[in-house]
């Protein structure tokens, strides 16, 4: 499915002859081949929907230093086994080449980093990619001389796989470091799955994988999608991962890039059989002395489902974040319909679920002041005051408006939805 991306494969082996042979060339190509042509050739190549499909969204330079943090880095030597499960372009192991042993010698070099580098992925095209591009970066860290007795095609490293993860789980057993960019598209959740049932994120199948078939006191770092650090649905996920390891560093990035609308975390644990007691939080958590929104308000989900709820029971007013007005009081609701579920009377306020950290407010807020039950779409957040006063839902615009809202709720929850929890652990903040 990749074989588009070989007119890149062919520029990028003639760059690296250039380079070895001392040919005048441009310090600009090389430095693009290395990070950022790779994915701008991959979006100019490959239709949008295959690079999904097969997850392949680059890591880059910038990302890249993220993950290999100063901590992560200060662990590897000369020793150590770097493997990258779902390589793709190699942007991971090439973070980590300034940390490896570097020989004048590019045969030496490469030979070296041999037995430190391992990398497999489910396309060729790519193991080949990585593979070219670690000889270049080479070049690049001072491994030029005697470069013509390296022959390009020669069998080099030989650690590298192509293969689906799932069938190479041995390789893991030899790594020492693991670093991962796994795909983040839905996939059924295996039969041991003990945190999820039916369709789930694929980067956290991938993670929970890896942490069982390394061996203990390996270090691990990834990229994963921040759905899995603060979504409702992972909160078992979190638990069964907290039991396998001792989190070293849970550190926000935001979208992964311009074109791979997704907004991620990078963590970085070390496995270990009987773990510590983790004091790392997965989100941001409210003291525990704080007034939060849960202590002032029950909160819920908008029991209709539109599109699969039957319109049958009694025709009530209803209520969808189309159309209806932020941080303003409706007294008339003009939409009906028939709904024989749960329903809410006023006052309350509904918050719209879907919320991204670009909004101008990152919760917004409608009072609703009507007569009479009233049904409500589940894209809307409800928070009913338990002490039945509109003044309090006021006051809860108010605290969703207050600037301190929009940080607290970035640090805490990065995907598109909000959820309750998320609501629920805000605080109720005094002036």
């Amino acid at each position: 499915m990749m074989h588009q991306i070989t007119p890149f494969i062919s520029e990028l082996q003639e760059v690296i002859k250039s380079t070895i042979n001392q040919y005048p060339i441009k310090k600009d190509i090389v430095l693009q081949m290395l990070d950022g042509r790779l994915a701008s050739e991959m979006r100019r190549l490959v239709p949008i929907e295959n690079l999904r499909e097969a997850g392949a969204f680059f890591t880059g330079s910038q990302l890249g230093k993220t993950v290999v943090s100063n901590e992560f880095s200060s662990t590897i030597n000369k020793t150590s086994v770097l493997v990258d499960p779902t390589c793709g372009g190699g942007d991971l192991l090439l973070a980590c080449t300034p940390y490896l042993q570097i020989c004048d010698d590019l045969s030496e070099t490469i030979s070296q980093w041999q037995s430190n580098l391992c990398g497999i992925d489910l396309h060729s095209e790519f193991v080949d990619i990585s593979k070219l591009r670690l000889i270049l970066k080479a070049l690049t860290l001072g491994a030029d001389k005697n470069t013509s007795s390296f022959d390009l095609d020669s069998k080099y490293f030989l650690r590298f796989r192509n293969g689906s993860m799932f069938d190479n789980l041995e390789v893991l057993q030899s790594a020492t470091h693991v670093l991962l960019n796994p795909p983040f598209y839905k996939m059924p959740s295996p039969e041991s799955c003990q945190w999820a049932s039916g369709k789930v994120n694929a980067a956290a199948v991938f993670f929970e994988v890896c942490l069982d078939n390394v061996q203990s006191g390996t270090r691990v770092v990834a990229i994963l999608p921040d759905v899995l650090r603060s979504g409702s649905r992972y909160e078992k996920w979190r638990n069964t991962i907290m039991l396998k390891s001792e989190i070293q560093k849970i550190q926000l990035y935001g979208q992964f890039d311009a074109w791979a609308d997704v907004d991620v975390f990078v963590v970085e644990l070390i496995v270990k059989k009987k773990p510590l007691i983790n004091s790392h939080v997965w989100a941001k958590q409210g003291d525990e002395s704080e007034t939060t929104l849960s202590d002032k308000f029950d909160i819920s989900i908008g029991p209709v489902v539109d599109y699969r709820d039957p319109h049958e029971g009694p025709i009530l007013k209803y209520i969808h974040p189309r159309g209806l007005t932020a941080w303003e009081s409706v007294k008339v609701i003009e939409s009906t319909r028939a709904f024989k579920g749960r329903t809410v009377q006023s006052p309350f306020v509904v918050v719209r679920r879907t919320s991204r950290q670009s909004d101008k407010y990152r919760a917004i807020g409608t009072i609703i002041d009507v007569e009479g039950d009233v049904a409500v779409e589940n894209h809307l957040i409800v928070l009913k005051p338990k002490d039945g006063e509109m003044s309090t839902c006021q006051d809860l615009l108010n605290n969703l408006k207050d600037e301190r809202t929009n940080a607290w709720i970035n640090e805490t929850i990065r995907c598109r939805h909000l959820t309750i929890k998320s609501l629920a652990n805000l605080p109720w903040w005094r002036d």
